[in-house]
């Protein structure tokens, strides 16, 4: 990656940069090029726009790791499927904070749970805070509170897709990519907080409204792969995703 600030950055803030993702929006810096564009003949510029022409260079592929989902095994402890995610990682994400979701996914499973913290459907307790991203016969929807967007038919393919979603509360704008290409776009009245308890990769956990509101259900797991899952604390640029093999 290359990094130009505007002034001399002290070590304690040095290294607390160096062990983490930019946005390009970080106070200080002109130019931001994380350099993962895999090809072409630019790099990006995160920050201002400034794209590099490359000349006598060529990109390098490295291969790597990813998370590797079967909805055939179930925790043994739990009974659940997919990998579940600590909920304290999205606890500070309430109401009026912004955010990006980004993460790439493979599959060829034409109904699955990518992510979700819920069915996002109404009738889930929590409702309002609950969602789900996933394939439902076919073609990959977000949902949440009732509310669902289609985003497409054709990424249970087998090739690795990516997946971004930002958030701007001030605006009041939710925009939805897939392969950097715009899918979908609403008002964020209809987002709650990331304040929900089941937060889960390759299957959809929820709890029902009734009776028996206290009975954890779950559905829709996944067979595939996940890579390069990120959560950002606000509204991030949605540039060239990077672009390197997985296995």
């Amino acid at each position: 990656q290359g990094r130009i600030w505007n002034r001399a950055l002290a070590l304690a803030t040095l290294n607390s940069y160096g062990n983490q993702l930019l946005t390009g929006y970080e106070m200080g810096l002109t130019d931001y090029y994380p350099m993962n564009e895999g090809s072409g003949n630019y790099a990006t510029d995160l920050a201002q726009g400034a794209h590099l022409m490359l000349e006598g260079a060529s990109w390098a592929l490295p291969r790597g790791m990813s998370l590797k989902l079967d909805k055939n095994k179930v925790n043994e402890k739990t009974q659940m499927k997919g990998l579940q995610l600590k909920n304290e990682y999205f606890s500070e994400f309430n109401e009026e904070k912004d955010y990006t979701l980004m993460f790439w996914f493979r599959t060829v499973d034409k109904t699955g749970t990518l992510f979700s913290s819920g069915s996002g459907r109404k009738t889930d307790v929590g409702a309002k805070n609950n969602f789900f991203i996933g394939l439902e016969d076919q073609t990959l929807k977000y949902r949440t509170n009732g509310h669902e967007y289609e985003l497409g038919d054709h990424y249970c393919d087998d090739v690795w897709h990516h997946y971004a979603m930002t958030v701007n509360r001030v605006r009041k704008v939710a925009s939805i990519y897939l392969d950097n290409k715009l899918k979908a776009q609403f008002v964020t009245d209809s987002l709650g907080s990331l304040a929900s308890t089941n937060y889960y990769l390759g299957n959809m956990v929820w709890q029902e409204e009734g009776l028996e509101n206290d009975k954890t259900l779950q559905d829709n797991a996944l067979t595939g792969y996940i890579d390069g899952f990120a959560l950002f604390k606000q509204e991030s640029k949605i540039g060239r995703a990077s672009c390197r093999e997985r296995v």
